[in-house]
């Protein structure tokens, strides 16, 4: 068994999840997560169509989904089964153990996960959203080289509300960047792991400040990318257009949209919003704009970076 913190969990687990923050043993019943490498049940695998590389049931109490890579099991907000198909590695499991598993745990539990980065700044957590290609990595990733800030999470970050403030959970101190970005910031590839022969990414370790402990939301950034500007154009997401905002970058929604919006889901989000100062920012293509970005960001927020 492996023991690590993930989003302020404890969890015990049947993979070596080389990503996570490892903890010392613990005993099954003081786990917060427990994942195992076991098969979904029989009865389910009938009812599986054959038909199809995807397929799912979503329910607050078990939901399970198969892909290419494997078989994978949800159970009331704690438990997490994974089994790989036959030319599949345990690593392939990896990012979907630690994706749509963890976002669906999380939703059990009545909690939001985003589709973002996010970083620590000043022991405050700023949230990175946007489209395929919009620039998040870039800015995410020049906001780390550049600044005294550290890494929260890559791709979800874990949101809830406690005594009245929006909390950011840390995920494990990983960055990914497809090929593209290591040139741009002068890295490697044979000093970084390979991880995603399918997106054609690499990992890169951001321990230097990494903490497990969560961060009061300073805010959201939703990045797009236009070809119809010169220069970044930006503005303050307001009204019901930050709710659609928490709505439409939630991790489970491609999942998630073609069901009927649950109002717990629904009530969370105008919650969360509520709480978020939002700023939308369309970056010109193929211009390098990350420090206009920056000093966009650091009078929206009115933070020193």
């Amino acid at each position: 068994m492996y023991y690590y913190k993930l989003y302020g969990k404890k969890v015990m687990s049947e993979f070596e999840l080389y990503q996570c923050v490892s903890i010392d043993e613990i005993i099954k019943d003081d786990a917060d997560i427990i994942i195992t490498n076991e098969q979904l049940p029989e009865e389910v695998l009938k009812e599986l169509p054959t038909d199809t590389e995807l397929a799912s049931k979503i329910d607050r109490h078990f939901s399970y989904f198969t892909n290419s890579w494997g078989f994978f099991g949800i159970k009331d907000g704690k438990y997490i089964t994974a089994y790989k198909k036959e030319n599949a590695s345990e690593e392939n499991l990896h990012p979907f153990i630690l994706g749509y598993c963890i976002a669906f745990l999380f939703w059990q539990r009545d909690m939001h996960s985003i589709h973002c980065s996010c970083v620590r700044i000043n022991g405050k957590a700023l949230l990175i959203s946007g489209v395929s290609g919009s620039g998040k990595s870039t800015l995410t990733t020049r906001i780390l080289d550049t600044t005294n800030a550290s890494l929260i999470s890559d791709d979800v970050v874990v949101v809830n509300i406690e005594e009245d403030k929006l909390l950011a959970y840390p995920a494990f101190p990983q960055q990914k960047l497809c090929r593209d970005a290591l040139e741009r910031n002068g890295l490697k590839e044979e000093d970084l792991r390979y991880i995603d022969e399918t997106k054609d990414k690499f990992a890169l370790s951001r321990t230097e400040g990494f903490s497990t402990e969560p961060a009061q939301c300073l805010g959201m950034i939703v990045l797009d990318h236009s070809a119809d500007v010169d220069k970044v154009q930006y503005e303050a997401i307001k009204g019901n257009d930050k709710v659609a905002a928490i709505y439409t970058n939630w991790f489970l929604f491609p999942a998630m949209r073609e069901l009927k919006t649950d109002i717990k889901d629904f009530s969370r989000c105008l919650k969360i919003a509520s709480k978020l100062d939002i700023l939308h920012m369309t970056r010109p293509e193929n211009i390098d704009s990350t420090k206009e970005q920056l000093e966009i960001v650091k009078d929206f927020f009115k933070i020193e970076l």
